[in-house]
């Protein structure tokens, strides 16, 4: 946190790449995840909040760090995301 406090006191958008921490990954076999990494798309205060205001999980995700002044970049796998 203190370095996003230092990019924002210098007027530097902090910039969050892959803000959906690689869903699935593990699964996928994909190398960067380490084998406990959990999928967040499957946390029950995440769905629980998404489904209070009928989004889905990433769409909440997402907007977390959109409502903190952060550049949000997913990550997309495939041509149908």
């Amino acid at each position: 946190m203190e370095l996003v406090n230092f990019l924002k006191d210098k007027e530097i958008v902090p910039v969050a790449y892959t803000p959906v921490a690689r869903p699935g990954g593990v699964e996928k076999g994909d190398k960067l995840c380490p084998a406990d990494w959990p999928d967040l798309r499957e946390d029950p205060l995440l769905k629980s909040i998404a489904e209070k205001y009928k989004k889905s999980v990433v769409q909440i995700m997402l907007n977390w760090g959109l409502c903190r002044g952060h550049c949000v970049i997913p990550k997309a796998a495939g041509l149908d995301h």
